[in-house]
Formats: C-alpha cells, structure tokens, sequence
C-alpha cells in the first residue's frame, strides 16, 4: 500500500472493468442515434436517385432536406434513452426536450381548408 501512494500510480481496485474502445458499442442510445442518421442520410442519397437518376454521395455528409438526420438522431436517443431509464427518468425528459427543440423548425403544408378565421401567434396560425 505505501509502495503504491509513493510512486504515484494507484492500482485499480480488484475487479474493477478495465477500459476498452469497445464498450461504447455497449451504449445503446448511442449506438440507436448514430443508426438513426446513418439511416436518414442513406435514404437522402437514395431519393435522390430516384427522383434525379443519379448519385450523389454529397447527401450523406450535407445538412438539409428530407428525411431530417438531426430530428432523427435526436428522436432515436430520446427513444433509447426512454427505453433504457425509463420513460419516467428526468434524463428521459431532458432528451425529449431536447428533440422538441432540434425538431421544431420542421415545416409541414398548408391546410388544404379555408383559414379566414386564422390567429397567428409566434409564427403559428390557430384556426377556431
């Protein structure tokens, strides 16, 4: 013990998990967001070819379009994260939080019906 506080390197305690790279492929919402986007940016290049016949393999690096990588990376580490700590978890709701924040910039179509008596409020139009 005393050799161990003199040369300054402390010994692991016994039984203690010795570190490894490959304990993060053990994290589960790491390893569902990274999913999620590696998925989102393949189907961007393979909508592009089908729309445009051709490849683009700028598409699996660059930001924008459809499907959103970043809305769902975020959506698949709140998911897992959900799965894992439980729905109930204050990192649960922090994660999903965060997702609504990522994802609210998404812009859907216009309503097909009359909006004469629309309200518009922080960018939103609210129909009675």
């Amino acid at each position: 013990m005393a050799e161990s506080i003199v040369s300054g390197a402390a010994a692991p305690p016994p039984g203690a998990p010795s570190f490894s790279y490959l304990a993060v492929f053990s994290n589960c919402p790491l390893v569902a967001a990274v999913l999620a986007f590696a998925i989102a940016q393949s189907i961007k290049v393979l909508t592009t070819w089908y729309k445009e016949n051709r490849w683009d393999a700028k598409q699996l690096v660059g930001s924008g379009g459809m499907p959103s990588s970043h809305s769902a990376t975020v959506t698949a580490l709140a998911v897992a994260v959900g799965l894992q700590e439980g729905f109930a978890s204050s990192l649960f709701a922090t994660t999903a939080v965060f997702a609504s924040v990522v994802g609210s910039p998404l812009r859907f179509p216009p309503l097909p019906f009359d909006t004469k008596n629309a309200l518009t409020i922080f960018g939103r139009r609210w129909i009675w």
